[in-house]
Order: C-alpha cells, then structure tokens, then sequence
C-alpha cells in the first residue's frame, strides 16, 4: 500500500486555509465525492494525527481543487499517483 507523503498533507491544509475554506465545507464536499469519514477524522487527517488512505486523499485533493476552480485560482494539490510519478 501506498503511504501518503507527510508533505501531501501538509499542501491540502495550507491550500485549504489559503481559500479560507471551512472544515466543514470540505467535509461536505468530500462527503458528497463518497468519503465516509467524520469531520474529525478529516481534521485529523490534515493535521496528520491520522492517515488517509490514498483514495481518501485523492477526495481531499478532489475537493480542494474543485474549491480552487470555483474561486478563480489555478493552484492545485496533487493527487497521490502524483507525487510517486517522479
């Protein structure tokens, strides 16, 4: 299994607290891509207390980004098969 680069988390929560996107509003975005986890965890998870599995990041990733669309800004966390390309 691949394990998420601490550096992969760290970038979805400076990005999401960049666009000043709430945790809730990127819990319900995440939730609406099929994540199943809590608000909790998904704080944990950007804070890095807990480990998201790579498809969970990837809905994190999803979420931010669709968020960076919407406010105009062309800034994008990569996914997880991303950051193993290189």
């Amino acid at each position: 299994m691949l394990k998420i680069p601490e550096r992969q988390l760290g970038l979805a929560e400076v990005c999401r607290q960049h666009t000043a996107l709430s945790l809730e509003d990127l819990w319900l975005h995440c939730f609406a891509l099929g994540s199943r986890n809590t608000p909790l965890q998904l704080d944990a998870f950007l804070h890095g207390a807990l480990r998201p599995t790579p498809h969970e990041f990837n809905l994190i990733a999803v979420a931010v980004n669709e968020h960076f669309v919407d406010v105009g800004l062309d800034q994008f966390v990569p996914y997880i098969e991303d950051a193993f390309a290189n």
